[in-house]
């Protein structure tokens, strides 16, 4: 492990981004900065996905999702020794207290682990690591007088020795500093172009020794020089540098305009703030974005607050994330839609918590969906606490907040928090006397209890709702009760009850022309008479429920129709039909992301190829029928093995064929 310390402005960051640039030695290499801080589990899910690549981390995600912080660095920690990579953590300053334990934790297990990799770290504070003898600490510096004349030079600056030594010494050699400031006494010529070459004189060093004053701290000068160097920009320049100061990314020339004038040219803004290196450029991908220095970035957000215009900045960044990214958004990208929560944070800059949560309201089924567990906790464990300080009347969705929150607790397994959140939103909703909503979070409650065995409780707490809506007579909701019911009675393996439930819930949502939700119970009917291996019956009933589903395009409700009719198939040992079925749900649950459902299609698909070819197998069908045993285990789904000796056997003959194929590609 290298450290590069050295305070603000000392090219830390230049540095480590030149080694990381030029050397080539290294199998692969991951840049993270930490300029803003980021918290330990959201950093090793970033650092996995690097290392393990999409498919094998996807593969894998509700799992690492799950770890606790020792468990992650661990796993980092015994991922990064297989290979010669180079992880380069700039900025990690801003990791303070709670915060920095667990980085802690990880950059130490690594220094014991001998691995051959580095990491290269870069701060303005020393570590306090064990055993921090493996660790090389390089502290930076100032320019020396040599190389301070010669980067002056580089920017056109001429001179006598004397004055360009005494310049670079009242600069203490800072090169952020002598840069800005080298840039800033450039003067332009009447005709806007730039003097080449510039002789510095004895006025400048007396100007410049006014600016540091007597105390010469090279930061508060820098600060000084910048604001030279801003008032000498034209009023748009202005706008641009400050409104861009609150974006935390790397931004395009389109949002650029967006935030100031929709006339800026690129050129300009080249000339005007990247020659004067108050914006830095990068090119990604073949495109050019433009970012700040840390420190020029902290004060153009200080003179923007100064000047009062904080809150209409992120209000335009805002707005412009708001039309020009989620009108394009497409809803199998991933990504896009995780960096659409950087909105969220600018929403809590302005402190408009209400709106943050009813943009997150509005984006939780689709992240609910694809497992973004830990990405929805982290926002609602931020914006509860301000929701709880409004006023009554304000608090629109706080309820859903609390009960949206209880739902991702739940699907992480954590059933006593879900709970307590459903049972803090039942509070709240009682207060309030909303019956329904208070229905509605005891058919939460009671599903909890449905998963925790705890069937009793989860009956009980059913038929508190159904009471409650049938006294508001909302026979709708009602009927979906009572198919929630139904579902416990089957856990209980009481089929017969469960059946009559679910046919009278049937009839009901067949006379109001719900097509959806008679879909969904024909299919979960479908499923007792399966598991009695009344074949026929279910047969019918996963083709009605397939029928309804592509009549009205659901497409989840058709893939599980698909998924149900394949597997039956397969059970019939009509391996040709279970494929013919099976294959299309798989591709539905991946598009739309429904992981438990995948990882149930998956292994019955690859069985079934495997068993169709068994005189001539493919290794990719226990490749596949490994991963999806992987998959099962880490979202928690049920093995279905009927002798666990030949249970263990069949595993280990799946990861045996796995590793082999591996091997030979």
């Amino acid at each position: 492990m290298i450290s590069i310390i050295g305070g603000a402005g000392y090219g830390k960051s230049s540095l480590a981004h030149h080694i990381y640039e030029e050397v080539e030695e290294f199998q692969d290499k991951f840049w993270c900065n930490f300029q803003n801080p980021i918290s330990f589990d959201n950093f090793g899910l970033w650092l996995l996905r690097k290392i393990l690549g999409d498919e094998k981390y996807y593969k894998s995600f509700l799992l690492y999702q799950k770890l606790e912080d020792d468990e992650m660095a661990t796993e980092l920690v015994s991922l990064l020794i297989k290979r010669r990579y180079l992880l380069t953590m700039d900025n990690i300053e801003t990791l303070e207290g709670v915060l920095w334990q667990p980085y802690q934790n990880f950059l130490e297990k690594w220094l014991m682990s001998g691995g051959g990799g580095i990491i290269l770290i870069t701060s303005r504070n020393k570590l306090e690591l064990e055993p921090y003898v493996r660790c090389r600490c390089s502290e930076l510096s100032g320019l020396s007088v040599k190389a301070g004349i010669s980067l002056l030079n580089s920017k056109g600056i001429k001179g006598t020795d004397e004055n360009l030594k005494k310049f670079v010494e009242i600069a203490d050699g800072h090169p952020l500093l002598l840069t800005l400031t080298a840039d800033w006494i450039t003067k332009e010529e009447a005709d806007g172009k730039k003097i080449e070459i510039y002789t510095l004189s004895d006025n400048d060093l007396v100007l410049f020794e006014e600016i540091a004053g007597p105390h010469r701290n090279p930061v508060v000068t820098l600060g000084k020089i910048f604001e030279e160097s801003f008032r000498n920009l034209s009023p748009r320049m202005r706008t641009l540098l400050l409104n861009a100061s609150i974006i935390r990314y790397p931004f395009s020339i389109k949002m650029a305009r967006m935030i100031s004038s929709r006339n800026l040219a690129e050129k300009i803004l080249r000339q005007e703030l990247v020659k004067h290196s108050l914006l830095l450029e990068e090119k990604v991908d073949g495109k050019w974005l433009f970012k700040f220095q840390p420190l020029i970035q902290r004060y153009a957000q200080h003179l923007l607050k100064k000047e009062g215009n904080y809150y209409q900045a992120h209000q335009r960044l805002i707005n412009y994330l708001n039309k020009e990214i989620i009108k394009k958004i497409n809803e199998n990208d991933l990504d896009n839609n995780l960096e659409l929560l950087e909105i969220i944070y600018h929403y809590c800059e302005v402190e408009q918590y209400e709106q943050a949560s009813n943009f997150l309201y509005d984006r939780f089924e689709f992240l609910n969906l694809r497992g973004y567990y830990k990405v929805l906790q982290k926002y609602y464990e931020i914006l509860i606490p301000k929701l709880l300080l409004y006023p009554p009347d304000k608090k629109s969705k706080l309820e859903a907040s609390l009960a949206n929150l209880g739902s991702v607790y739940q699907a992480l397994g954590n059933y006593s928090q879900a709970l307590d959140y459903y049972q803090k939103t039942l509070e709240i909703i009682q207060q309030n006397n909303y019956e329904l909503g208070k229905a509605f979070i005891l058919d939460r409650i009671a599903l909890v209890y449905v998963l925790q065995g705890n069937l009793k409780r989860a009956v009980l707490h059913f038929q508190q709702a159904i009471e409650i809506v049938q006294g508001l007579e909302e026979k709708h909701y009602e009927t979906i009760f009572y198919s929630d019911l139904a579902l416990a009675y089957d856990h209980c393996k009481k089929y017969e009850k469960a059946i009559e439930t679910y046919h009278k819930a049937i009839e009901k949502f067949v006379l109001w022309g719900d097509r959806q939700s008679e879909a969904t119970c024909l299919g979960k009917l479908g499923n007792i008479y399966f598991r009695q291996k009344k074949y026929s019956e279910a047969i019918q009933l996963y083709e009605q429920s397939l029928d309804i589903a592509r009549q009205n395009g659901f497409r989840h409700i058709e893939a599980l129709a698909l998924c149900d009719i394949g597997i039956l198939k397969f059970k019939q040992k009509k391996y040709s039909e279970a494929i013919k079925h099976l294959q299309p749900a798989l591709d539905t649950f991946k598009e739309i992301g429904d992981r438990y459902h995948e990882s149930i299609c998956l292994e019955k698909l690859s069985l079934a190829q495997f068993k169709k070819n068994i005189w001539n197998p493919d290794i990719n069908y226990w490749k596949d029928y490994n991963n999806a045993i992987q998959m099962k285990r880490e979202l928690g789904v049920p093995l279905e093995i009927s002798n666990p000796i030949l249970g263990k056997w069949k595993d280990f003959y799946a990861r045996l064929m796995a590793w082999i194929f591996d091997m030979t590609s």
